[in-house]
């Protein structure tokens, strides 16, 4: 019981014990994100969609590769963004990061915005992955990448004990991509059960 009141923050982080699982999520999945960041080859002009941004610590390490960029989070949660907005105040200050309360079903962003969203850790919370796609299509640009990362890809401990979490298997979250149109999806295992994708935006929408 009480491991589920704290996990709960894992989806929605609020108040003290929020601020706590956003700390805790920024420190441990650090050194798996960092080998997936590194599958991708970084523009210093692109601007960059985090979805789910969490703690931001995903942010600040992307603007460093987008040095002429931008970096955009989105969350749903408020203590999230404050979070985000703490780690990155320079950033946002500068112009080259902004934060939006928004969720990844309804993006508020005009078609082909991106060149590369992000999505790490967050798939398990978006309920109807088709619709969350077809809405990350609508924004990315024409050959646009979006790079998901997820630690569990079947169902284990970590569903039974996180609300509202749920587990889809890769092969499920490939085949889905290639539902929503994008136009190829690599899989690459990161390792115990760790997998990360690329999907590529067709030339054409």
């Amino acid at each position: 019981m009480i491991l589920r009141q704290f996990f709960k923050h894992c989806a929605n982080p609020k108040g003290i014990l929020g601020r706590v699982m956003l700390r805790v999520m920024n420190v441990g999945h650090e050194p798996p994100e960092r080998k997936v960041r590194a599958l991708i080859d970084w523009q210093k002009h692109w601007h960059v969609l985090d979805i789910g941004c969490g703690g931001g610590r995903n942010i600040s390490e992307i603007l460093k590769l987008v040095s002429d960029g931008k970096v955009i989070g989105v969350d749903i949660s408020d203590e999230a963004l404050r979070y985000s907005h703490s780690l990155n105040h320079a950033a946002v200050k500068a112009g080259s990061c902004k934060l939006f309360k928004a969720s990844a079903d309804h993006l508020p962003f005009q078609e082909s915005s991106f060149e590369c969203i992000c999505a790490f850790e967050t798939v398990y919370f978006w309920g109807d992955l088709s619709k969350v796609f077809a809405e990350v299509l609508r924004v990315i640009k024409p050959r646009g990448q979006f790079l998901i990362f997820v630690e569990c890809t079947e169902t284990g401990i970590w569903d039974k004990i996180v609300p509202g979490m749920i587990a889809h298997s890769a092969e499920g979250i490939r085949l889905q991509l290639l539902k929503a149109g994008f136009e190829s999806v690599a899989v690459v295992n990161i390792g115990s059960g760790a997998c990360a994708f690329i999907a590529h935006a067709p030339v054409e929408k």
